[in-house]
């Protein structure tokens, strides 16, 4: 399948970090599912709390390996949970 994966995180305290292990993990399964590539499958991940951070954007990673890489590496972001602002 071709297709742009986005994935946006709940990073906010209420999540907790035990719990944003579970949401990684979700992330690296899913995108791990796909063939990546630049004309194929591409991956991006934004996380929010008080404010919004992205990432990787939808360009930066290309093969599988890094793709999962940096999921694997993302940083529990912290901060007010801000759903509906």
């Amino acid at each position: 399948a071709v297709t742009d994966l986005v994935f946006l995180v709940d990073g906010s305290w209420s999540v907790g970090r035990e719990n944003f292990k579970f949401i990684r993990s979700f992330i690296w399964a899913m995108a791990g599912a796909f063939d990546i590539g630049e004309d194929k499958t591409r991956v991006a991940v934004v996380q929010y709390s008080s404010d919004t951070r992205t990432e990787f954007n939808l360009n930066q990673y290309y093969r599988r390996p890094d793709v999962l890489r940096a999921i694997k590496n993302l940083p529990y972001k912290g901060g007010n949970t801000m759903t509906g602002v």
